[in-house]
């Protein structure tokens, strides 16, 4: 039923769960012997709640009502790593951008998933995000897909900001805890990509 709802074929659902398709078929049989694991079930439904869908009481689906959606600790991190890949991969303009950024934060949380997400968004073709830093810092991991620039102290602030597609995600990182609130607005992400583009303006290039 949530397939149905996003319009998905049968091949479409196993490519953003990274499952064969027959996978999915063998799932959608409703045979009790073909049920996926618990970890592979988490996955295809966080592939359908990032898409939009909402699962109700009794075994119903539908299109979420809100707009907001919220992801914390670590595994809930590489999940929307996971969402912002599908974007990349399928918006027709992901114009990715971020600011406030600290790598090493990026990198504890993401551990063993940095390599798998770099890797993946390096063989991304036509794809370069913008990335600000605050200015003098060194630290840089993804310059294989990331151009980078140094902002101005003074307009550094410590909630990251993830732009991509039609979402805006705010990351805020503590010791123990790493927390993602997700607008998806066109309105919203378009009028902060403004405010982004200003800030990139005013920039320098690293090493300039």
């Amino acid at each position: 039923m949530a397939r149905a709802l996003l319009n998905w074929t049968q091949p479409e659902l196993a490519e953003r769960c990274s499952l064969a398709p027959m996978t999915i078929s063998k799932f959608e049989k409703e045979d009790l012997k073909s049920r996926p694991e618990a970890r592979t079930l988490k996955k295809i439904t966080s592939v359908f709640e990032l898409a939009g869908i909402e699962f109700i009481e009794g075994d119903g689906v539908r299109k979420r009502q809100q707009h907001v959606r919220i992801f914390q600790g670590q595994q809930d991190f590489w999940s929307f790593f996971d969402d912002i890949y599908d974007v990349a991969k399928n918006h027709p303009n992901p114009d990715i951008c971020i600011t406030n950024v600290k790598e090493a934060e990026f990198d504890k949380w993401l551990a063993e998933y940095e390599p798998v997400h770099n890797e993946r968004m390096t063989k991304l073709k036509g794809h370069q995000l913008r990335v600000l830093l605050k200015e003098n810092d060194q630290y840089i991991t993804s310059s294989s897909y990331c151009q980078y620039r140094w902002m101005k102290a003074s307009q550094f602030a410590d909630a990251s900001l993830y732009l991509y597609g039609d979402k805006s995600a705010f990351i805020q990182f503590s010791e123990n805890d790493v927390i993602v609130t997700l607008v998806e607005s066109p309105t919203v992400t378009n009028s902060i990509r403004k405010m982004f583009e200003s800030v990139w303006e005013d920039s320098k290039d690293i090493g300039a």
